[in-house]
């Protein structure tokens, strides 16, 4: 199979959690670059370094015009010292990113970022079918990850699995989806939203990625079936309370786990 034959994502989500992990892997002698590099292929043949201010430029000596994925591995190498973390975003919920800012703006529009210790931040972003650009942004103020106690969320997680099932019974999807059996569309999307994560890691955090997986596809399904979500309006706006509720859960079970499989790796922190 080429590379023409080869359907990629035709977004970025998820490559954060991918670059943090795999390359923290690499950094503690789990793996080689070339493993870094082949696991983001699964997203793109080709992966980009652009600075997105000149202070990005000049502290981690960019190339204006950007750089190829060589420069994605120095930047791993320089921020593990001090630990890599990701951040899931969304709308009213920024997590600490400053308001009105390019690094907060490009966050939203990918969903996710990951923090290079400094005060700098990767978001990826889609550029063309076969190549992602990951903007490298000055973070004025430091950000703290989110990394919640694993057994802490996995209880909310599971709570949040029984919520998502009372979702499920009650969609109503649109004569207009382009799937008649939601079913089977989660059972595909819960394949697509898994983290790939390194081999012989925590298997606690693998196990929650696998259920917010779950859960993430439940609320896509759910997401498209919005207009028929609840028998009235009132019923609509407590599905759509219910939906950002255990969209949150999902992003925060999401960060947790990967960033404490990132800290573990880098420095051997048993969680």
């Amino acid at each position: 199979m080429t590379d023409t034959d080869f359907e990629y994502p035709s977004d970025a989500q998820g490559l954060s959690g991918a670059l943090g992990a795999w390359g923290a892997a690499w950094q503690s002698g789990r793996c080689s670059p070339d493993d870094v590099l082949d696991v983001l292929s699964r997203w793109s043949p080709r992966h980009r370094v652009i600075p997105a201010d000149r202070a990005a430029a000049q502290e981690l000596s960019l190339n204006a015009n950007g750089e190829e994925s060589d420069a994605l591995l120095r930047l791993i190498r320089e921020g593990s010292s001090g630990g890599l973390a990701i951040l899931l975003v969304a709308p009213g919920d920024m997590l600490g990113l400053p308001p009105r800012s390019p690094v907060t703006t490009a966050a939203l529009d990918a969903g996710e970022l990951l923090v290079v210790p400094g005060r700098h931040a990767l978001v990826p972003r889609r550029l063309d079918r076969y190549t992602v650009g990951w903007g490298a942004h000055t973070i004025e103020a430091p950000t703290a990850p989110i990394t919640l106690p694993l057994g802490e969320v996995e209880y909310e997680l599971r709570e949040s699995i029984r919520s998502a099932a009372d979702i499920l019974g009650d969609l109503r999807l649109p004569r207009s989806a382009p799937f008649p059996d939601p079913r089977a569309k989660i059972a595909e999307l819960t394949g697509l939203a898994a983290t790939q994560l390194p081999p012989n890691v925590n298997t606690r955090a693998e196990r929650i990625l696998e259920q917010a997986a779950h859960v993430a596809a439940i609320l896509a399904v759910a997401a498209a079936a919005a207009p028929d979500f609840g028998i009235n309006a009132a019923g609509q706006h407590t599905g759509d309370g219910a939906l950002r509720e255990l969209g949150r859960t999902v992003r925060v079970a999401r960060m947790s786990a990967t960033n404490a499989v990132i800290s573990e790796l880098l420095h051997d922190n048993k969680v």
